[in-house]
Order: structure tokens, then sequence, then C-alpha cells
């Protein structure tokens, strides 16, 4: 707090879920000006641009930018509506196992792609999880949002898992899908076409 105080901020911008309520508070009491966001749908962050230029001053500059996020968030909606659904398990982090839930915009991610969150139900935002939940289950994918493939190792002890089986066992870039910001469009579809490829594995399977 004593750190930032120092940079004499304008406008500070906090998240709901990743930031401690008491510092945020405190920060209020001493007089700063604090916007809170936590979009929970793709849909919202367009809003949120605009909104931030408002906040800014730079309304045309953002008003420019929300508008072709939504232009692009269309295509994608167009291009990927009516696919065959794919049950899918978001693995945020490996040691502990972390995942989402359906509040979660990764989660409004996995839906525009066709893809079934098998944690949707849980109640948290981003729940820990066990081994043994996975594995009960036995999602046709899973995506890691980490560097490298070592994610993916406890995954390889268990080949019956129907995502190892079909190896549907994908990283993507945590920047672009953890990160509530337009980057996620390009998160959205490099997670698209690994649906479509997971997708094709299971035709394939059946045929």
């Amino acid at each position: 707090i004593e750190t930032l105080l120092g940079y004499q901020p304008d406008l500070i911008l906090a998240w709901y879920s990743g930031n401690n309520p008491w510092q945020l508070s405190t920060l209020e009491k001493l007089g700063l000006r604090i916007y809170r966001s936590e979009p929970g749908t793709l849909a919202a962050l367009p809003q949120t641009l605009e909104k931030l230029g408002v906040l800014t001053g730079r309304t045309q500059q953002a008003n420019v930018a929300a508008r072709r996020l939504r232009e692009k968030l269309h295509a994608i909606e167009t291009r990927y509506a009516g696919r065959e659904p794919v049950r899918a398990f978001y693995q945020v982090w490996h040691q502990p196992l972390y995942t989402v839930s359906g509040r979660h915009i990764i989660s409004d991610v996995m839906r525009l792609c066709g893809l079934q969150n098998v944690f949707a139900a849980v109640g948290q935002l981003a729940p820990q999880v066990s081994e043994e939940a996975v594995l009960a289950a036995d999602p046709e994918m899973i995506i890691a949002g980490q560097a490298d493939a070592t994610a993916f190792a406890r995954w390889h002890k268990w080949p019956q898992l129907r995502a190892v089986a079909m190896n549907n066992l994908f990283l993507i870039d945590a920047d672009l899908m953890q990160r509530h910001t337009g980057r996620m469009l390009q998160g959205a579809e490099q997670l698209c076409d690994f649906a479509q490829q997971a997708r094709e594995k299971k035709r394939g399977q059946t045929h």
C-alpha cells in the first residue's frame, strides 16, 4: 500500500477475486479512486473497455476497441455454433490441482467453442479439485493454461482416461486465457481449434 501511495495514482483498477478486500477498502478510505472489474462472460469484455474509456477520458479509442472485440466475438460464435459438444476439463494449475466453475469467464470461452465444462456445477469460482474427481468426470479433453507438457504428467499415469486415450491434451497460453482482457478472444480461437481437433478424433473412433 505504501508503494502504491507513492505513485499517487488517479485511478486504481482492481479485480474482485484477485485482490485483497482489506487492501482495497484501506485505499478507498485514504481517498483513492478504485474501479472494480471482473467480467464473467466474453460479452462483458467490450463493456469493460467502454467503462474504462469513460474513466480515463479515452471514450473514442475505447469504443473503437470495443466494437472490434464485438465483431470478433460474433465471428467466432457464428463459426462454431452448433458444433458437437465435447466434455472438457480446464486445468488452471497442476500442483495443487485447480480448475474453473461455470461462473468463470474461462468457462464461457469453453461454451463458445462447444465444450462442456465437467466442473461447471461447482460452487466456487476457481475450485481446487482432486485427481479422483477428474478421473470420475472422465473428460474427453484436458486443456492446461501452463507453459509446458509437464502439466500433463499426472494424467499419463491413467491411460484409461478418455482425454489421454485420444491424446486430447492441449496446452494454451495462460496470458490469453487467464487474463480478463481482449486477448481472451485470441485464446478463444486457439481453444476452439483444439476443440475441433478433439471433435474429429471422437468422430474417428465412432466410425
